[in-house]
């Protein structure tokens, strides 16, 4: 047969392959859903910007076990971040605030009780009522960066910060001392004498006021707040508060210009109110009934909410501050004993840190009723680089690492935008709230100019479970949904190897990449119990060339080295599928399973036309023609010269007789 009849009876095969696969392909590759807009998007809770008149209401989101006694808190929004000091276990945990997760532990090498995040360098300073030493922990590099030695001035009560000018105060020795460090190489600048039984305490016990630089310092024996310069560490005198309840705290409201000053009480007393200072003229305001023994605080200036965390009583009081009237109470479990309150200003939720009980809980702003929070947390982005999501319609934009919402129970389609050479994983689909809170990750990964994004998402699996896919020869694995590649346009193999007892399903086809990301979706399907993975493994193959088998009547097909079968103990007879040009070895035989995994190696051996072979093929024989073709040749070849004979015959009979010659040896005529 000529090359070109080759090239026929091969097209002849392969077109049905190519529909089958085609479709096989229409229904990997599905058309990801859009975003309606036809219904507008419940508002986020971000979007309240102003003071609030009547009381918000609140969900507990999260809990999470931190270290012993947490006592302080920081928000890190830009980074989604939230450290909570240990105080017993001498270390920090840092959680993510999308998944509220502790994702590592800085150790700090002494008891954590002074606490202050540096808005510049990002650093976290430690300090301790136990040690004279104060301690820089670099988030980034999850370790200490510099100890400072402050044992001329005794050991560390307080710290805060001024990050207008970069100024640090620390408070040492028992409260008797403020000492003003450079916030660059922590070196002592000033010292100033307190007066006698200050109240201080851990984390932000002192107000800064950055508009006027004067500190304003809660001096618990003589229920006042001593006023002290930052410039020359000055002091300016004591602001005696009316009764007899101790200050604990004090805070500067930047956009107000207030002072406020938490009334905790005296060791034999618990104070229950907060006290407001106008520095212009220190005027005093009317006094704010809060819980029992009111201390840490957290203030969101964005929606004009101060949330005081009450010791004494165990709840939040929510303090509006456009009008300073107490407008809502978060509760808080028996025992939880506060000792740390933070907001994050673009969420506005509010984390709580419950010594007692040894976690940190949070709070969300409830922005609708019946709603639920949607929560959407990047990963990879470089920080500071903005994304999108189009929830309903309604783009949300962040350059943080989550972006929060609220919707009502319900389906909801979103879109993932691109940010720059960075691809999103899933860029599309759809979250359904079911009366409880919701979370979508989303995967960014660099896509350079020319090449794509190729995922392959698993179902099937428990969570957890490490799986692998193997693309052009390079392997990646994931004990998550998603595998992601990055690759270059065309038409690429790509391989599924077993999850431990799951058999994947397809474990091997063809990745279309180009023009966009690629999605691909691997079932993992259980091996019974009592069946065992049998494993058929081709060599020899051309690339991407598909064969089959069938084991214990079952046929399966592949485009890649591998097939799967799975079957309980037995004998199973096995039959490899003859392809045209190739030999094989063994085509058949028998497959005893017996209470292990089992594999067979198959070997396609190339046969060349122009070298007949008996090898069991559909190939061989005259001119690369089987047996039953050469006889159909040479029956064709017969029917032809009949007919040519007929017709020739038939020709001869209609042709008119021509003449007789006369010849030489004719007998002379009569005469």
């Amino acid at each position: 047969m000529s090359d070109s009849g080759r090239a026929e009876r091969f097209l002849v095969i392969l077109v049905p392959i190519v529909l089958l696969l085609g479709g096989v392909a229409s229904i990997a590759h599905p058309t990801l859903p859009g975003a309606p807009t036809t219904h507008a998007s419940t508002l986020a809770r971000v979007t309240s910007q102003v003071g609030p008149t009547s009381g918000p209401s609140y969900v507990s989101l999260h809990i999470t076990p931190v270290g012993q006694y947490p006592k302080g808190l920081f928000v890190d929004s830009a980074r989604g971040l939230i450290y909570s000091a240990n105080t017993f276990s001498d270390n920090i945990s840092v959680l993510n605030e999308s998944t509220f997760h502790v994702i590592s532990t800085l150790n700090a090498d002494q008891p954590v009780n002074a606490f202050a995040l540096d808005p510049v360098s990002q650093r976290i300073l430690v300090g301790s009522d136990t040690t004279s030493v104060l301690t820089i922990v670099n988030p980034a590099t999850q370790g200490i960066t510099t100890t400072v030695d402050l044992s001329s001035y005794g050991n560390v009560q307080g710290v805060q910060f001024d990050p207008t000018t970069g100024q640090l105060f620390v408070v040492a020795s028992a409260y008797s001392e403020l000492l003003t460090l450079n916030s660059t190489d922590y070196q002592v600048t000033g010292v100033t004498e307190l007066t006698p039984n200050p109240g201080g305490g851990a984390g932000p016990g002192f107000a800064v006021d950055t508009s006027s630089h004067v500190i304003y310092f809660p001096d618990r024996g003589t229920v006042s707040l001593q006023k002290i310069g930052e410039a020359n560490g000055t002091s300016f005198g004591n602001l005696s508060l009316p009764g007899s309840d101790g200050p604990t705290t004090s805070f500067y409201d930047p956009i107000s210009g207030l002072v406020y000053a938490m009334m905790g009480g005296l060791l034999s007393s618990e104070g229950t109110q907060v006290f407001l200072l106008n520095p212009v003229g220190d005027t005093l305001g009317t006094p704010i009934n809060v819980g029992g023994d009111p201390g840490y605080y957290g203030y969101d200036s964005h929606r004009g909410l101060l949330y005081v965390g009450n010791e004494g009583t165990d709840n939040v009081s929510v303090i509006n501050a456009t009008t300073n009237v107490v407008v809502g109470a978060i509760p808080l479990p028996v025992g939880s004993n506060p000792n740390g309150v933070t907001v994050d200003p673009v969420t506005g939720d509010v984390f709580v840190a419950e010594s007692s009980l040894n976690q940190v809980q949070e709070f969300g702003l409830e922005s609708c009723p019946g709603c639920y929070p949607v929560t959407f947390a990047q990963s990879s982005l470089p920080s500071g680089t903005n994304w999108s999501v189009t929830l309903n319609g309604v783009r949300h934009d962040s350059a943080g690492a989550s972006i929060a919402l609220s919707e009502p129970s319900g389906s909801y389609a979103f879109l993932v935008g691109s940010a720059g050479l960075y691809t999103p994983f899933p860029s599309a689909g759809t979250l359904v709230v079911v009366a409880a809170p919701v979370s979508q990750t989303v995967i960014y990964t660099r896509t350079p100019p020319g090449s794509f994004l190729v995922a392959f998402t698993e179902s099937g699996l428990p969570s957890d479970t490490p799986w692998s896919v193997t693309l052009n020869n390079a392997t990646v694995g994931s004990s998550s949904g998603a595998v992601l590649f990055v690759s270059a346009p065309g038409n690429l193999l790509f391989m599924v190897a077993p999850a431990q007892n799951y058999r994947p399903d397809p474990s091997a086809g063809i990745a279309i990449v180009g023009g966009g990301t690629t999605n691909e979706s691997i079932s993992f399907n259980a091996i019974p119990q009592g069946d065992y993975l049998v494993s058929v493994s081709e060599w020899g193959l051309s690339a991407m060339t598909t064969w089959s088998v069938t084991f214990g009547g079952s046929l399966q097909r592949s485009i890649g080295p591998t097939i799967y079968f799975a079957e309980p103990n037995g004998q199973y007879p096995f039959n490899v599928s003859a392809l045209p040009g190739y030999g094989v070895t063994p085509s058949s035989g028998s497959i005893n399973v017996s209470g292990v995994n089992v594999s067979l190696s198959i070997e396609f051996t190339s046969i060349p036309a122009s070298h007949p072979s008996n090898a069991t093929s559909s190939s061989g024989g005259f001119l690369g023609l089987s047996t039953f073709e050469v006889y159909v040749l040479l029956g064709g070849v017969a029917a032809i010269a009949l007919v040519v004979g007929v017709v020739v015959g038939l020709l001869s009979r209609g042709r008119p007789r021509p003449p007789e010659s006369v010849g030489t040896n004719a007998p002379p005529p009569n005469p």
